[in-house]
This record gives C-alpha cells, sequence and structure tokens, in this order.
C-alpha cells in the first residue's frame, strides 16, 4: 500500500512538472521515466531501474538543502500521513488559513499550526486532538 501511495505521489509531482508549474531543482518525469542511470541535481548518477531506487532519487533530491524543492501540498498530505498529525498553514501576506493538501475529515491525536511570515516560516502552536 506505500508503495502504490508513493507512486501515485511520485505521478502527481511529474505531472505538474509536465503543465510547466514545477520551479523545483530536479525532473520527477526523468526519475520516473528517464533512462537509468537518473543524473541528480548535483551531477551525480542514481540508478532508478526500480521502484525502491526510485524512491532513493526522491529521498535525495527532497532532503537537499537550500532551493532545491520548494513544500507544496504534496508535502503536507504526506507529512500528515506518515506523522499521523494535522498540519494547519497561516499566513500573514493574506490573513488566511492554509489547508490544501490537508485531510480535514479525519481526527488527528496532534496539530501543528505553522505561520508563514513571507519567506519563512515559524511554530506558532500545536495542540492535541480531541
Amino acid at each position: 500500500e506505500k508503495r502504490l501511495a508513493f507512486l501515485e505521489r511520485a505521478e502527481t509531482l511529474a505531472t505538474v512538472e509536465k503543465f510547466g508549474e514545477w520551479q523545483d531543482g530536479f525532473s520527477p518525469s526523468a526519475i520516473l521515466h528517464g533512462p537509468s542511470p537518473y543524473t541528480n541535481s548535483e551531477g551525480g548518477k542514481m540508478d532508478v531501474a526500480t521502484d525502491e531506487e526510485k524512491a532513493l532519487a526522491f529521498l535525495f533530491e527532497l532532503s537537499r538543502m537550500g532551493g532545491n524543492h520548494y513544500g507544496t501540498d504534496f508535502d503536507v498530505q504526506a507529512l500528515e500521513e506518515e506523522l499521523d498529525i494535522g498540519i494547519v498553514l497561516l499566513t500573514l501576506q493574506t490573513g488566511k488559513v492554509y489547508c490544501a493538501g490537508s485531510d480535514l475529515s479525519k481526527e488527528r491525536r496532534l496539530y501543528v499550526t505553522i505561520l508563514y511570515t513571507g519567506g519563512h516560516y515559524q511554530l506558532a502552536g500545536i495542540r492535541r486532538g480531541e
């Protein structure tokens, strides 16, 4: 089940890239559908012939520091599911609550509120679920 969920998420990232809305420093399509080995964002070669190798390539790219990957709804949903927490993002820029990616129908054991101040994120609160 986790393997299928990973592949579905990875295909979502490749679709975003396909429609020109991908601004990150690596190519999900190249990892999923390109030839093996994959040339990563540091110029290194990584085998991506198997699903496990593809997962390792995504792990490498998504875990790099700096501006290689910008958080998306995909990331919020993946963190919520893996950690069994709810994530609520607040933004000072619009004064709105940002819940895209969140499954609001599911009760979580812990809720984390994060404030986006226009370039930085900071913890705004933690609350245990009912």
